[in-house]
């Protein structure tokens, strides 16, 4: 659920560079943990969702609010009910898999909401079409600059963050993990530009997996899914404009302890073993950065006008 918040974070004015800081939090009383414990003080917003940080997630979640979050993840495509609270930061509403990788859709589409179906076309045994489905979706939903912005994130999060079993060779691959307290849920959404697919791994009784988390066996069946789905299929890079991606203030992202020891050969292949990999910054508004403050007095006015 997280790429929600962030993407209304991203309409808010904030850029992937921007920073955040990951430290205890409280809010009303509640205080989200992060998974393993521990902070890491200051943090990209690239490398918070690539990690999957909680207390990030949260503060970002409480800073455009959560009823702003709400109306994001609704424009996605989600239809259930979600209720507005510091936690929903975290995907604390249930959502089905179905919603939830059709949201994902507009991500590699485009930025076109998209209606899930099954039926395509019904013919007669003749070959006369009884039936043909017809319209090429509801439209545009995210911004080419918006959508240039998350992307940048979310093929982090499958390069050098907590979805990296997911890679296919020769593909331009970007999701998200996601796990549930207790390790009840365990979901990994991926896609290319050309598929998008969403894989849940939990036990029918709502008990406990055994610590199954979203990188893992999930990620893992993905892969293995879409690599036979791929086969054939050509590159084709993610949408989204990124034309002042390739600024001269390259960043450095320092690979943790629990990375390294499942990223060291590949590291060891393209970078002769150094512990850093350098990551070309993602500038995603030239010419229409808005401010940040102008910007919230336009999703409020669109807020109070969808009332």
């Amino acid at each position: 659920f997280k790429p929600f918040v962030y993407l209304t974070a991203i309409e808010y004015g904030m850029s992937p560079n921007s920073v955040e800081y990951d430290e205890p939090l409280e809010i009303d009383g509640w205080k989200p943990k992060n998974y393993g414990g521990g902070y890491r003080g200051e943090v990209t917003l690239r490398r918070a969702l690539a990690s999957s940080i909680n207390t990030v997630a949260a503060r970002i979640g409480a800073s455009v609010g959560p009823q702003s979050v709400v109306t994001t993840a609704h424009r996605m495509g989600i239809n259930s009910e979600l209720n507005a609270n510091a936690s929903l930061a975290l995907g604390t509403s249930e959502v089905s898999l179905l919603e939830l990788t059709a949201a994902y859709a507009p991500f590699a589409n485009g930025g076109n909401l998209i209606t899930p179906h099954v039926v395509t076309r019904i013919t007669t045994r003749g070959g006369k079409i009884l039936y043909q489905r017809k319209g090429t979706g509801l439209g545009q939903i995210i911004n080419a600059y918006d959508l240039g912005a998350m992307n940048d994130m979310l093929r982090t999060v499958v390069q050098a963050g907590t979805g990296r079993r997911a890679q296919l060779p020769n593909q331009d691959v970007a999701g998200k993990t996601g796990t549930s307290q207790d390790y009840r849920d365990a979901w990994f959404l991926g896609f290319t530009s050309h598929l998008v697919g969403g894989v849940w791994i939990g036990n029918d009784d709502n008990s406990p997996t055994g610590r199954v988390t979203g990188g893992s066996l999930p990620a893992g069946i993905w892969r293995q899914v879409m690599s036979e789905a791929h086969a054939g299929l050509s590159f084709a890079a993610l949408p989204g404009d990124t034309s002042s991606q390739y600024a001269d203030n390259y960043g450095e992202i320092p690979i943790s302890s629990e990375d390294q020891g499942s990223f060291a050969s590949i590291l060891q292949d393209l970078f002769g073993g150094r512990t850093t990999v350098r990551e070309l910054p993602t500038e995603t508004r030239p010419q229409r950065r808005i401010d940040r403050e102008e910007r919230r007095r336009r999703r409020q006015q669109e807020l109070e006008a969808s009332r």
